[in-house]
């Protein structure tokens, strides 16, 4: 270690990726490309809601022969060194940390759109209405650092809320699935 990077600030857990679509059809057709792509990526969900959905669309509709599991059904040890997909965010960014700091992952990447849960506190339809009039078009990736970080405080926000209440009956349903 050179004396210049004695001070210097380390980066604290894994780099995350965060890909985000304007809405849910265009995240699925996204999902659907990526998985193409890159068959062997173990696609992951928070939620038995969101993995419902994405083992319908994925191998029903698509016949697309990808891993697919949720958080609480997945085995740790088998998840070290795979290439992993979070097909949503966790409302709680610590215990989304954790569980990356467990799996030992290094470089996951985040599927999100606009109409996910995790996006509801951040004023969604403002955020949509101003895209659209920017000239984003549906099938284009947000994929920036200050997204991710945006998407974390977010999280933290949530969290000191305490969880859900006052969220639609949609987030709700989705949270119950993650118990």
């Amino acid at each position: 270690m050179s004396f210049f990077n004695l001070f210097k600030k380390k980066e604290k857990g894994p780099t995350i990726v965060d890909k985000v679509w304007i809405n849910q059809a265009a995240k699925e057709r996204g999902c659907i490309q990526l998985v193409k792509d890159n068959p062997h990526l173990v696609l992951v969900a928070w939620s038995s809601v969101t993995f419902d959905r994405f083992q319908q669309l994925l191998h029903e509709e698509n016949g697309l022969p990808t891993e697919l599991t949720t958080v609480r059904s997945a085995m740790p040890s088998r998840m070290h060194g795979k290439a992993i997909c979070f097909l949503e965010h966790h409302l709680f960014l610590h215990k989304e940390t954790s569980l990356l700091e467990s799996w030992k992952c290094e470089n996951p990447i985040f599927l999100n759109c606009l109409e996910d849960p995790v996006f509801y506190s951040t004023n969604p339809e403002r955020i949509v209405a101003l895209m659209e009039k920017m000239g984003h078009q549906e099938d284009e990736i947000i994929e920036h650092a200050m997204v991710t970080k945006s998407i974390q405080q977010a999280q933290q926000k949530m969290e000191k809320q305490g969880g859900i209440d006052g969220m639609p009956d949609l987030v709700k349903e989705w949270w119950k699935g993650i118990r």
